[in-house]
């Protein structure tokens, strides 16, 4: 496995800060205009994120062997990971301006199209995991939208019936990376040894953690790509159990806030998807 070079704690730090002046600025952004010209504008993004996924292929980084990332200035962003958000956007635009059927098949296979050529250009890259990522998000809309469970259901059933193909058609270190979740001890200084030295910082954080200073497994570095893929395991290390529970209490609570239906116009109620 080549390792990713890791930027050094100043470079990161100012990154990182880069990035937040970036948010803050997409949130002003995004909270002065009205969602529904985002959902009206949806195809026009659509197109740009297909553009971008291609665009990777042409001018991204190569990084452990995957092409995902585009440099811009000082910054570098993975399309694949604005492309979620575009994927709602899009999905939205669809169902309501086709007044697709949520009873019927149609909605399931509107969804389904749209999301089959960015699924193909991120597995190339290959990404396979943000890929997935992008069925349960469609799977979150349909449910939204009302699509009857039968539906639902059929789908899984398929999904299910055709893991043995899935298998046929992964490549050797992603078929690796499923044994390892099955089994993290089978290639303890190979495969499998992100995944034991995350399980190794998470379990030596115990209750309270042992705060940012005493984190060894992720200041010593033992922990790999500590400021990106294991974030998590950084976190359980320094604030233990308690403080993941908070964590994982307050995303609980911001899904719960995002998925209440914003009020129509005119309405006290509202209805998931905006009017046309």
């Amino acid at each position: 496995m080549v390792a990713r070079a890791r930027p050094r704690g100043g470079a990161l730090a100012w990154r990182q800060l880069s990035w937040v002046g970036v948010g803050l600025v997409a949130m002003l952004v995004m909270v002065s205009v009205d969602y529904r010209h985002l959902v009206r504008a949806a195809p026009a993004f659509y197109v740009m994120g297909v553009a971008l996924l291609l665009t990777v292929f042409i001018l991204g980084r190569t990084i452990s062997g995957a092409r995902r990332w585009i440099h811009v200035g000082p910054l570098t962003f993975q399309p694949s990971e604005l492309f979620k958000l575009v994927f709602v956007l899009v999905l939205a635009w669809a169902l309501t301006t086709w007044r697709t059927p949520s009873s019927s098949r149609g909605g399931v296979l509107v969804t389904f199209a749209i999301l089959a050529v960015p699924f193909v250009l991120v597995v190339r890259q290959p990404d396979l995991g943000t890929a997935l990522v992008l069925v349960p998000v469609a799977i979150a809309i349909l449910v939204g939208i009302g699509v009857r469970l039968r539906v639902l259901g059929m789908l899984a059933l398929a999904g299910v019936s055709a893991l043995p193909l899935f298998w046929l058609v992964l490549k050797p270190y992603q078929r690796d990376r499923l044994l390892v979740y099955l089994d993290p001890f089978r290639d303890p200084l190979g495969t499998a040894y992100n995944v034991i030295q995350a399980k190794i910082a998470i379990g030596s954080g115990q209750l309270f953690g042992k705060g940012p200073s005493g984190a060894t497994q992720s200041r010593l570095a033992f922990l790999p790509e500590r400021h990106t893929d294991f974030i998590f395991a950084v976190f359980a290390e320094m604030w233990g159990f308690i403080g993941c529970l908070v964590l994982i209490a307050a995303y609980g609570l911001l899904v719960l806030r995002g998925s209440r239906s914003p009020p129509a116009h005119g309405s006290p109620g509202g209805g998931f998807l905006p009017s046309g």
